[in-house]
């Protein structure tokens, strides 16, 4: 009988049992006689990597529009919004992008690069804007690339424990064959590249790709294409 009683007290406990959400932190707490706390809410997520081209501060030389030229100036290029960001006198200046024509500065691993701000345009007639690194400064054919940035939302599900829980910043690098103002965008394979070189530039470099046998993906490949290039085609 005793046993039966203490069963049925338990019972009415648990029946009375309620579930409230905090306004607040929005927890779930499970109020009973043996209350405990059933669900926790997910950590806010944080923001991973970074929109600079690189971290450190790097030594640059500036040119600017009106013949002006900074020299030997410690900067941060925002790849976000393609503007610097200036260390001078213990202070943090911005200079907008649209201001500079060129610059040149040693990055981290004591490489020299070059960068020019182009106004260039494709085959499609969509222009394209912004600093572009020079793998290769030849003539008439130029090797550049673009740095980029995207912001990769959080996509977690925490009912599956799926996804992302942090927002992610991710750098991307594209790669373009330039001749005067227009761009061809290297991507796919050869055949894609021969078919659209010839498109764009009207020039074909079937036979130049397959004597030498370029790897559309390897970035040492494409200069032997731009050297061949431009040693035919001379600017």
């Amino acid at each position: 009988m005793y046993r039966l009683f203490t069963l049925a007290i338990l019972l009415s406990s648990v029946s009375y049992a309620q579930v409230n959400v905090s306004p607040h932190s929005r927890m779930m707490f499970q109020k009973s006689a043996f209350g405990f706390v059933s669900e926790l809410p997910p950590a806010p997520p944080k923001t991973i990597g970074s929109t600079y081209y690189e971290e450190d501060w790097l030594l640059a030389d500036l040119f600017l529009k009106g013949e002006t030229k900074l020299e030997g100036v410690r900067v941060k290029l925002d790849l976000s919004s393609q503007s610097f960001e200036i260390l001078h006198d213990g202070a943090i200046k911005v200079l907008p992008g649209d201001r500079v024509l060129s610059f040149q500065w040693r990055n981290t691993n004591g490489e020299q690069e070059a960068f020019v701000r182009g106004n260039y345009v494709t085959a499609e007639g969509l222009p394209i804007n912004g600093f572009f690194k020079l793998v290769s400064d030849s003539e008439p054919y130029k090797l550049l690339e673009l740095y980029t940035t995207e912001k990769l939302s959080s996509n977690y599900n925490q009912q599956l424990d799926v996804g992302r829980k942090d927002h992610q910043i991710v750098k991307k690098v594209r790669t373009f064959i330039a001749r005067e103002k227009l761009l061809l965008e290297v991507k796919g394979g050869k055949k894609k590249l021969i078919s659209e070189f010839k498109e764009t530039f009207q020039t074909d470099v079937t036979a130049i790709i397959k004597e030498f046998d370029i790897d559309t993906h390897d970035e040492q490949e494409l200069l032997v294409l731009i050297k061949q290039l431009n040693y035919s085609n001379p600017g």
